[in-house]
């Protein structure tokens, strides 16, 4: 019986001997990464704008029909009640480019003071990112509290998706108590020609 026990334990050893050198053989090092990151061979920069002076071309099949009471302004109008929209559209040098990064800034004018997020002034209003009718993101343009003064400029900064560009456009509409003072669109893309294109 003794010698039994004794094989037993010599065989539990042997077994646990076995499972450590089992891991020691799969095991990883997390420090190594297991692909090399390549550079974009070439990279792509889009930049525009518009400001005070430039009329605006908004892109119709990414926004609602209008109310029937619904008024549109341009860029850096002096009227409430009065909607703001815009599209940026641009080229790329290839078929084959691959969005990688962008944002949206669009500096505002409150044309009346502001009380809160739900009340009936420049308080609720909000800026919206739209894509064939539907809104992809929205945001109060006024931080709240403080109150909203008039004649204070926000900026919003919108963190770009590629979602929002497909299409090679971008639609934006800003409500309705706040002048749209300028906006500015900067695109990051990776390119190859069109060659490699698959």
């Amino acid at each position: 019986m003794k010698r039994i026990k004794q094989l037993a334990i010599v065989a539990v050893a042997l077994c646990m001997a076995l499972v450590g050198t089992a891991h020691a053989e799969v095991s990883v090092d997390r420090n190594i990464l297991p692909f090399k990151e390549i550079p974009c061979p070439n990279p792509v920069h889009i930049a525009l704008n518009i400001g005070c002076g430039n009329p605006t071309y908004p892109y119709a099949p990414d926004f609602r029909p209008p109310g029937p009471n619904q008024q549109f302004d341009g860029m850096c109008g002096s009227t409430i009640n009065k909607i703001v929209k815009h599209t940026f559209e641009w080229k790329l040098p290839s078929k084959c480019c691959q969005f990688v990064s962008g944002t949206l800034s669009i500096t505002v004018k409150a044309l009346q003071k502001g009380i809160s997020h739900t009340s009936n002034d420049a308080g609720n209003d909000k800026a919206y990112i739209l894509k064939n009718g539907t809104e992809l993101w929205w945001k109060y343009i006024y931080p709240i509290p403080p109150t909203v003064t008039v004649g204070q400029q926000q900026t919003v900064t919108v963190p770009v998706t590629a979602a929002m560009v497909t299409g090679n456009r971008i639609s934006f509409a800003v409500q309705d108590d706040s002048s749209v003072l300028s906006a500015k669109l900067d695109l990051n893309y990776c390119c190859v020609d069109d060659a490699g294109c698959k």
